[in-house]
C-alpha cells in the first residue's frame, strides 16, 4: 500500500473494505489495488471519501481535510469550497438515487460545464440510481453519451425519460433531487448550484408525481 493511500485511510478512520463500500468498489478490487506500491485512489476517490466521511463523522472533517490539501493538490479548492459545494458532493457521495429535470440538457452540458460536472460526478458513482427526465430526442442521445463517455459499464437502473416538447418539464428549473421521498434538492443558478429548502423543494413537489404520470413521456430508455 502506497504511504498516501495509507494515510488517508488512516485519518478518515477507514477500514480497505469500508473505504470501497463508501467509493462503490468491489472490496475485492479495492483489497488487490491497495497492495500495489503506488496509488490506488484517485481524485474522485478521495473526493468521494472525504464527502462521506465528513456526512457522517464530522468530528473528523479538519482533519481528513488538512490531509487532503497537504498530500492532494488538485483538491485544495474542493476541500475548501462553500457551503453549498460540500453539501452537494455529499448528496452525491451518499444518496441512493437521484433525478435530473433539466429542459435544455445541451445547454448545461456545452455552456456550462463546471455545473455539468455535479452530474459527471452522479454517473460516475456506482451506487447511485440516476433518472434523468429531459426534453427531447437530442438530449436524450447527449445524456446518453456523457453516460458513455464517463461509465463506461453504464449502471442498469439507470435510465431516461424523454418529454416532446413538454410545458410541464419546460416549466421547471433546472435541478437535481436526491433521494426523493427524503428529498434534498439543487436548482441550478447563475454559475452555481443553489441549494434549495425544505419549502421550496415542496412546492415543487407538490403535485409532481401526478403531473409525471398524466404527461405523455416516451417510454424511459435505459442508459445501458
Amino acid at each position: 500500500m502506497s504511504a498516501r493511500d495509507a494515510g488517508l485511510l488512516d485519518v478518515a478512520a477507514l477500514s480497505a473494505s469500508k473505504a470501497a463500500d463508501l467509493i462503490g468498489k468491489s472490496r475485492q478490487a479495492v483489497s488487490r489495488g491497495l497492495h500495489l506500491e503506488e496509488d490506488y485512489f484517485n481524485l474522485g476517490d478521495v473526493q468521494r471519501l472525504h464527502s462521506a466521511v465528513v456526512a457522517k463523522r464530522p468530528e473528523l472533517k479538519e482533519r481528513i481535510a488538512d490531509y487532503i490539501r497537504e498530500n492532494y493538490k488538485a483538491l485544495e479548492k474542493y476541500v475548501g469550497g462553500t457551503p453549498v459545494d460540500i453539501d452537494l458532493q455529499t448528496a452525491i457521495a451518499t444518496a441512493s438515487s437521484a433525478w435530473l429535470f433539466t429542459a435544455d440538457y445541451m445547454n448545461l452540458s456545452v455552456r456550462e460545464p463546471h455545473l455539468h460536472q455535479a452530474i459527471v460526478d452522479i454517473i460516475k458513482n456506482r451506487n447511485i440510481e440516476f433518472t434523468a427526465f429531459v426534453n427531447g430526442e437530442v438530449d436524450k442521445e447527449r445524456f446518453r453519451r456523457a453516460a458513455a463517455e464517463n461509465a463506461p459499464t453504464p449502471k442498469k437502473n439507470d435510465r431516461i425519460f424523454v418529454y416532446d416538447k413538454c410545458n410541464f418539464i419546460n416549466a421547471m428549473p433546472t435541478m437535481l433531487l436526491f433521494n426523493p421521498r427524503t428529498p434534498t434538492a439543487f436548482m441550478m443558478g447563475v454559475n452555481d448550484w443553489y441549494k434549495m429548502n425544505q419549502i421550496e423543494i415542496r412546492r415543487i413537489l407538490d403535485g409532481l408525481y401526478d403531473e409525471l404520470q398524466n404527461t405523455h413521456a416516451n417510454k424511459p430508455t435505459a442508459v445501458a
